[in-house]
């Protein structure tokens, strides 16, 4: 099974790479602390935040995209992620009662995104429409139809 997991692909290594750099990003910038989940098995999230006296604060979801600021506000600012992750990193928040972040690596500018996708009781707070659609697979290719989320990114705060 492990063998069939993107991130054991070149592109998938170096997707992890450019992760853990937006996790870094943030360490450095917010004083938090993060741990992030065996990437050797798939995840339901991909990592935790805990502030400076240990409590956990947020769980993640951590992307990272080769695209431009610019680019993504031409697709409308919005954030395409599946819908499943959402509903369970909104699961996740809820059960343990913090709230979902989601952490976005825009990788030509050196740019990270972070914004609140769900609230401590798993309760949206972006706007986000959810569509049918045709998008890329995986990190490696392909195309599948299957249910995105689309992130309004307008009140993502933004690290350099």
């Amino acid at each position: 099974m492990l063998n069939t997991l993107d991130i054991n692909t070149e592109r998938g290594r170096i997707a992890a790479k450019q992760q853990a750099k937006a996790i870094e990003v943030l360490e450095q910038r917010t004083g938090m602390r993060f741990v992030t989940t065996d990437d050797r098995d798939s995840a339901l999230v991909d990592a935790f935040a805990y502030d400076q006296q240990n409590r956990l604060v947020a769980v993640c979801e951590v992307k990272s995209r080769s695209m431009t600021l610019r680019q993504l506000k031409d697709w409308r600012n919005e954030w395409l992620i599946t819908y499943e992750k959402i509903r369970h990193g909104c699961d996740m928040a809820k059960t343990l009662r913090v709230p979902f972040i989601g952490v976005l690596y825009l990788t030509p500018d050196d740019l990270v995104l972070t914004i609140i996708i769900s609230d401590k009781s798993g309760n949206l707070m972006q706007p986000t429409r959810i569509e049918r659609t045709e998008t890329q697979a995986t990190t490696n290719g392909g195309k599948i139809i299957r249910s995105n989320a689309y992130i309004n990114m307008n009140a993502a705060t933004k690290y350099a």
